[in-house]
């Protein structure tokens, strides 16, 4: 069949609104708007251009073919799914982990569990993986996982509607649903563990680790688990205890200052002389719980200015949305706001109020209110830009007003005469026509008339709506004094004649950059590395806990401060590392926007805790002397000792032991911590765009194969997926880090090594269909002990695969 001609989307953009001023200028699509100098007021044009088909040489047929096919498929956006969408996709192209999920998985569905979904949970999960590799082999193709998202929110109702959430929480019930779908282990024993009483660290971390072990038998607990060593010393009597909990996600910690940066736009009254600074970008450093008087005073003291002139205000689509109070908490504003600061002088001199009558008493004005606000005997009043628009559809009135440029705010007397008002008003509008004829005489044509309306400018805040009135004119010839209320708006209606000869809309939008942003910039830019948040992670600090010696010497309950510090004993196959972000302080929530660099190769051995020697040489001679050789599992290398299939020495569980306990051990335990492989390659990265209160999740994933260094990476963004340098990974958006080991990413170590499959259990394969008609009731998993902190912390009591540290 002839092939059929390409369509082509070519995007172009112009600075000016007129079609004669400027020629259209081609974008480049691989950069944002922003980079391309795209603005509020600047105009897009997409085109469709059909081109007739190229004809391609078989090679290069073949390496666009070849490229399809390594590229990625996208996930649809449910609505606010994007924290999903971005953490399946490293799961998706996780080493090992989706291995198993291709069919091995049916001989270990748990139809007994009390906290899975009876293999619900992974036949979506399978699914999903089949029309993942699917789409890929294809090379195109955006997959919908309706199907999933419907058993999640079944197994989890927290998830169902359109609310946004963490990325790191969805994983954590994810996988530890996803794993006791799994589970081998058909009720979890419980299993006691005792102090580590000066008993070597290899002992005390198998002990750890097999208790572990009984009650995780699952592939997801192999691949995820690893291993920390908690040492507890007490400042009082000295007395010391090892713990060595198993972790799926190891938060790390960000240096967090007691200020923040706060970017500002500084509108004040501009000058002939300096027209291109009536609008100027600030960034300030303010304490993160101080007040917005902190921020007025910051600003005043860069700019020079007196404190008391300056008002903060929220400005949104050409109005005053909201002024902040002086004594307001910087709580207030979110991460990303950009309050808009005006300098307000006092516009008029004081003039008496005089009772007036007639249409000259424009508003009611409460006297106290007017000069309590700003300055003594002086009312704030908001003036917004408005020109009229013919609109198709109307109730009552065919025009409309609407609104543009930036609102100004003046302070005047509580009663002024017409005439000065307008005075006022032209002086603060005049760069905004600066080649206008100026207005002379007593009966002068201004540019404009001016009408009092409500907050927003869209009708007259003292007529009815049905009136249609869009604000009340006031009189610009009128000798009477007019009373103005405290925060009334009025009305800049400008005549169309004079906007469309003499307005400059490129000086109306221009806002100058100081050199404060810039250098903020930089310093909020100063990237911290996370070997350093490591190094803060794997420090001491001080905490008040229970004493065993103590409380046997004062025959009562007794807590003492102990200095307590963390180290990983041994890294597992896969590590997630969770930068935290969001912090709550206070009942305040924000988020911090370090930039962390984080390598694309790490080693954590300089993180890893010291054993005990005594304990190793112990260890390593009972392994000789029952004939274990070190050599058969490399994975293993010194802590071949700690991962002996021996019963715990410490433990005591539920059930007599038996005659086959050591032989039925050895397929219990799972081989797969090392003390001695610690490089780890990142094969995905979760960001997370925005601020505390709402945000967007993306994903940079790349697959691995024998040789980590030669795998592409790629930016998941929902439906589109496109190619992205390895340098661009790192950013400040980094949320969440998958790194695999090295001898996982490069095949070394193998799904069968990790989770060995078990001979008896192929005749209990069952077909995903039957797994779907059975009857499943979230009933079996709402008990009395279930809560959502249990659950992430993965306590005995919980279903929770593996313990958050």
């Amino acid at each position: 069949s002839p092939q059929q001609p390409a369509a082509v989307v070519v995007l172009r953009h112009r600075q000016s609104q007129n079609d004669e001023e400027e020629a259209w200028q081609e974008g480049d699509e691989s950069k944002t708007l922003h980079e391309q100098g795209f603005i509020d007021g600047h105009r897009l044009l997409i085109s469709r251009q059909i081109h007739p088909p190229r004809r391609q040489h078989g090679s290069e047929t073949s390496a666009k073919g070849q490229l399809q096919r390594h590229k990625l498929p996208g996930l649809q956006n449910l609505g606010n799914t994007c924290y999903m969408n971005s953490s399946m996709q490293c799961l998706l192209n996780a080493p090992l982990f989706p291995d198993y999920f291709e069919k091995r998985y049916l001989e270990d569905v748990n139809f007994s569990s009390s906290w899975g979904m009876c293999g619900k949970l992974a036949v979506a999960f399978s699914e999903l993986l089949a029309e993942v590799s699917k789409h890929q082999h294809s090379g195109s193709g955006v997959i919908a996982p309706r199907g999933f998202m419907g058993v999640l929110r079944d197994f989890e109702p927290l998830f169902g509607g359109f609310r946004q959430h963490d990325a790191q929480e969805f994983l954590s019930i994810f996988l530890a649903g996803l794993s006791d779908d799994v589970n081998r282990t058909a009720k979890k024993p419980y299993i006691e563990l005792k102090d580590s009483e000066q008993r070597p660290d290899a002992e005390v971390a198998r002990d750890f680790w097999s208790a572990h072990c009984r009650r995780e038998q699952s592939v997801v607990a192999a691949c995820f688990s690893s291993q920390f060593k908690s040492v507890a010393i007490c400042k009082v009597c000295g007395h010391e205890n090892a713990t060595f909990d198993p972790f799926s996600f190891l938060p790390v910690p960000l240096p967090e200052h007691n200020f923040r940066w706060v970017t500002c736009i500084m509108v004040s009254t501009p000058t002939i002389t300096r027209l291109d600074h009536h609008s100027v970008q600030v960034c300030v450093r303010v304490p993160k719980r101080g007040l917005i008087a902190d921020l007025l005073a910051a600003v005043a003291g860069l700019r020079s200015l007196p404190m008391e002139e300056l008002v903060a205000t929220d400005v949104a689509n050409g109005y005053v949305h909201r002024r902040f109070d002086q004594q307001g908490s910087m709580s207030t504003l979110n991460d990303d706001a950009r309050p808009t600061i005006f300098h307000v002088v006092r516009s008029l001199s004081s003039t008496h109020v005089c009772p007036v009558s007639g249409d000259e008493n424009i508003g009611d004005i409460d006297v106290e209110q007017a000069t309590a606000s700003g300055q003594s005997g002086s009312v704030l009043i908001y003036l917004v830009h408005r020109r009229l628009q013919k609109v198709k559809r109307y109730f009552m009135n065919p025009y409309a007003a609407e609104l543009f440029n930036t609102p100004l705010l003046l302070t005047i007397p509580p009663s002024c005469h017409g005439s000065d008002l307008y005075k006022t008003v032209f002086e603060a509008v005049r760069h905004l026509v600066p080649d206008a004829p100026l207005p002379t005489g007593t009966g002068a044509a201004y540019p404009f008339s001016l009408s009092l309306t409500n907050r927003d400018g869209s009708a007259c805040s003292q007529c009815s709506w049905r009136e249609g009135c869009l604000g009340c004119r006031i009189p610009p010839k009128s000798d009477k004094l007019l009373q103005l209320r405290s925060e009334a708006t009025l009305g800049i209606d400008w005549d169309a004649k004079i906007l469309e000869k003499f307005y400059k809309p490129q000086l109306a939008r221009h806002v100058h950059i100081d050199e404060s942003v810039e250098l903020a910039r930089i310093e909020r830019n100063t990237p911290e590395s996370l070997a350093q948040c490591l190094e803060r992670l794997v420090g001491q600090e001080e905490i008040v806990s229970y004493c065993k010696d103590c409380t046997k010497a004062k025959g009562d309950f007794t807590e003492a401060p102990h200095d307590k510090g963390f180290k990983i004993w041994a890294g597992g196959p896969l590590l997630v590392f969770q930068l935290k972000r969001f912090q709550v302080k206070d009942g305040t929530s924000y988020k911090l926007h370090n930039l962390v660099t984080f390598p694309v190769e790490l080693d954590i051995r300089p993180y890893l805790a010291q054993g005990a020697d005594r304990g190793d040489n112990e260890s390593r001679r009972s392994s000789q002397s029952e004939g274990t050789d070190e050599s058969s599992n490399p994975s293993l290398g010194e802590n071949q000792d700690l991962l002996r299939n021996d019963p715990p020495s410490n433990g005591k569980t539920e059930g007599k032991s038996t005659k086959g306990t050591k032989e039925k051990d050895k397929h219990i335990l799972f081989n797969t911590l090392s003390r001695e492989h610690t490089v780890y390659d990142l094969f995905g990265v979760v960001n997370h765009i925005g601020g505390m209160g709402s945000g967007h999740y993306t994903a940079f994933v790349r697959k691995l194969g024998n040789d980590p260094s030669s795998s592409s990476w790629w930016c998941c963004d929902d439906e589109r997926v496109y190619a992205v340098k390895e340098e661009d990974v790192v950013s400040m958006n980094a949320y969440l880090l998958f790194y695999t080991r090295r001898d996982v990413a490069t095949g070394s170590l193998g799904l069968e090594q990790v989770f060995p499959s078990e001979p008896d259990r192929s005749s209990k394969v069952v077909r995903p269909e039957d797994i779907k008609r059975r009857n499943w009731s979230p009933q079996r998993r709402c008990g009395s002990r279930f809560s959502l902190g249990n659950y992430l912390s993965g306590s005995q009591d919980s279903g929770g695969f593996c313990g958050v540290m």
